[in-house]
């Protein structure tokens, strides 16, 4: 494959050492997590996280998390203990 269409946390681009061209005429837009939430749940609370967690949250960790559930076939419920030490680890949560 000469060029691949892909997403850049997917993880394929770690594990097979492909390079992620620049793109200097910014022609292809950013693509940002933009969490969804009820407006009925998003409280003071929900918001002050969800703003926190986009503060640290990089490329590079969203990629290793994608590991970790993609490659490494987590079990749907161990997803959240991902999700949770990943949190502990940046000082999201106790």
């Amino acid at each position: 494959m000469d060029v691949a269409n892909l997403f850049t946390t997917d993880t394929d681009i770690v594990a097979y050492d492909w390079v992620v061209l620049t793109d200097p005429e910014n022609l292809i837009p950013g693509q940002h997590i933009v969490p969804l939430v009820a407006d009925r749940r998003a409280d003071s609370t929900v918001r002050r996280a969800l703003a926190e967690l986009g503060n640290v949250l990089t490329t590079a960790d969203l990629t290793e998390l994608n590991r970790k559930v993609d490659k490494d076939k987590k079990d749907p419920e161990d997803v959240a203990d991902v999700a949770d030490a990943y949190a502990k680890e940046k000082g999201l949560t106790d």
